[in-house]
């Protein structure tokens, strides 16, 4: 499990976590991302520039170290997201295929 010594912080706290993603010279890759930023729960929240420019905040998924596959215009809108996912169960498995399995 990737991230294990930041999962469960009950508030907002700054840390460096890992992210993973693609490499787009080879797919079948990953490549691990540093990230400087905040986290609490099982979750991270970080600020990029998206593609147009524009600031956005990205939530990943610590245990997995996957992003979810949106982007957020402000931090206020990216942390009241987690508040309502932190409230499921699935959140907290560390494998992103078992919840597909288990149902």
């Amino acid at each position: 499990m990737r991230n294990r010594d930041l999962i469960g912080k009950p508030d907002w706290t700054s840390a460096t976590y890992v992210a993973v993603a693609a490499d787009r010279a080879a797919p079948d890759r990953v490549v691990v991302i540093a990230i400087a930023d905040e986290v609490c729960g099982v979750f991270g929240v970080d600020q990029r520039t998206a593609e147009d420019g524009a600031q956005v905040r990205i939530i990943t998924h610590l245990a997995t170290g996957h992003r979810l596959p949106r982007e957020f215009v402000s931090r206020k809108a990216a942390t009241a997201c987690v508040q309502t996912l932190e409230g499921l169960d699935c959140w907290t498995m560390d494998d992103p295929g078992q919840m597909l399995r288990s149902a």
